[in-house]
């Protein structure tokens, strides 16, 4: 008997029902037209401490402090400023020389600031850079000059770390 008087109520109340969810629809489109994409990207990393085998707690080769430290040292050299400046430099290789880049910052500021900056050189110097696994330097003018674009485009470090879970 309830269901049938509860159905009764939906039927007579459908039109506005229909009209909210339509509402809601619209709105949630409207909220969302001007925001920017957000690309997730999700790796996983086999480091090699563990086993599949069965462990002893008894096992002297089971030392649990000594796992802990191992798997901190591994996610503090993912969180370096050398391994972050690596993956910047990527990023923005691929943003100079895609079709389609991850970001597009407003060229009409980079046009007056980076005017002097080749986007071919600005690729040789970064593909050398990640060949030899080293960083830019801020001593070298024209290294300079990319470590600012970096920023531009908000790759250097500090905006990777704050983007990084």
């Amino acid at each position: 008997m309830e269901f049938v008087y509860i159905f009764r109520i939906l039927s007579r109340r459908k039109w506005s029902i229909l009209a909210i969810a339509v509402i809601a629809v619209i709105a949630a489109f409207l909220f969302t037209l001007k925001k920017k994409p957000v690309y997730k990207s999700v790796a996983q990393m086999s480091t090699g401490y563990t086993l599949s085998e069965d462990m002893k707690l008894a096992d002297e080769g089971f030392n649990v402090p000594h796992i802990d430290v191992k798997f901190n040292n591994a996610i503090e050299n993912i969180t370096s400023a050398k391994v972050l400046s690596l993956l910047s430099y990527r990023l923005l290789l691929h943003d100079l020389n895609a079709a389609t880049p991850f970001r597009s910052p407003d060229h009409s500021k980079a046009s007056q600031k980076f005017q002097s900056l080749d986007k071919k050189e600005v690729s040789t110097i970064l593909q050398g850079k990640i060949d030899s696994i080293t960083t830019l330097s801020s001593r070298i003018p024209v290294e300079t000059e990319i470590i600012e674009y970096l920023k531009f485009y908000e790759y250097d470090v500090t905006s990777l770390l704050e983007q990084l879970y």
